[in-house]
């Protein structure tokens, strides 16, 4: 069996067909199992055994589990240019990188 990796996707296009994706948003309010994460495509609930604050800039790495998402990787990523990211990743997505 092949290794998967991490797919990155936005909100908007998650599919119940997914195994793994990796996500990059705010997160907006907490649980004490999950949080909603809003990438500004929408927005969706990450279980996870971590305690977030609100507002803090996350990305997640997260496995489809019974379709819902839950969080294998929680990586810190505030001070990051949101913007200048967004332009890279659409830039990979055109050369189909």
């Amino acid at each position: 069996m092949s290794a998967q990796h991490y797919v990155p996707k936005t909100v908007s296009q998650i599919d119940s067909k997914d195994f793994k994706v990796c996500l990059i948003g705010n997160v907006i309010a907490t649980t004490g199992s999950s949080f909603i994460l809003d990438d500004g495509t929408g927005r969706i609930e990450i279980s996870t055994d971590r305690l977030l604050p609100k507002n803090k800039l996350v990305r997640a790495f997260c496995s489809m589990n019974e379709d819902r998402l839950q969080a294998d990787v929680i990586q810190d990523v505030e001070g990051i240019d949101l913007n200048l990211f967004k332009k890279v990743n659409e830039l990979y997505n055109t050369a189909g990188v």
